[in-house]
Order: C-alpha cells, then sequence, then structure tokens
C-alpha cells in the first residue's frame, strides 16, 4: 500500500524509516514512514487530505490528474485492519505519512444485510 503516488513528489525520492516507539505501541504493530522533502502542507490542506473526492490543492488535480479517493481509501483500509494512517507535514519542507497497522489482523464480523 502506498501513501501517496509517486508521482506526487517533487523532491528527492522518498526515505522509508521503519522503527517502533515502544512508549506508544502496546501491542505487535507494524510501522511504516514514508517523507519527502517536498513542498508540504499547510493546516488547512492537512484538514482535507483524507475527505474523500477532496485534493489537498486544486491545482494539484489539474497538474498530476486523480479525484481524490486515494488516501481516503487507504486510511480506511487501515482502519478496516485496526490501524490507521496518519500524516505529519510543514508547509516548505515535506511530508511524512504513518501506516500503522497490527501484526495480526483484527477479525471482521459480517453484519446481516
Amino acid at each position: 500500500m502506498t501513501a501517496s503516488s509517486p508521482t506526487h513528489q517533487h523532491a528527492d525520492s522518498p526515505t522509508q524509516d521503519r522503527r517502533s516507539d515502544a512508549a506508544t505501541l502496546s501491542r505487535s504493530t507494524i510501522l511504516f514512514r514514508i517523507s519527502d522533502t517536498g513542498i508540504g502542507m499547510t493546516p488547512e490542506q492537512l484538514s482535507k487530505l483524507f475527505q474523500a473526492f477532496t485534493q489537498a490543492d486544486a491545482s494539484t488535480s489539474k497538474k498530476y490528474g486523480g479525484t481524490g479517493l486515494g488516501l481516503a481509501l487507504s486510511r480506511k483500509f487501515c482502519q478496516l485492519m485496526g490501524g490507521e494512517l496518519t500524516v505529519e507535514s510543514q508547509f516548505g519542507n515535506g511530508s511524512t505519512f504513518t501506516v500503522m497497522l497490527p501484526a495480526v489482523a483484527n477479525s471482521v464480523t459480517r453484519k446481516a444485510s
């Protein structure tokens, strides 16, 4: 799973940092951090980032295409597996996306329709 399409990165190739913070992880967890040194995002852009059919910046969809569903779906998939997808960003200094998943996925119980 990727948090962001490589076509949206404007700087050096992203770095992957796999580490765990034992103080915040109470069970066996798989943690991926994907960072770039691109343009970063403003707090307003961050607040809309995981909304379906929304781009962080309207000019992005014109330049790169896309529907604004990738991050919304990725976050939902992480949540369905008992994990989370988060982002930290500083405008002008890049972004870091973090995927945290339990080492053993939660079982899913389906409700009858």
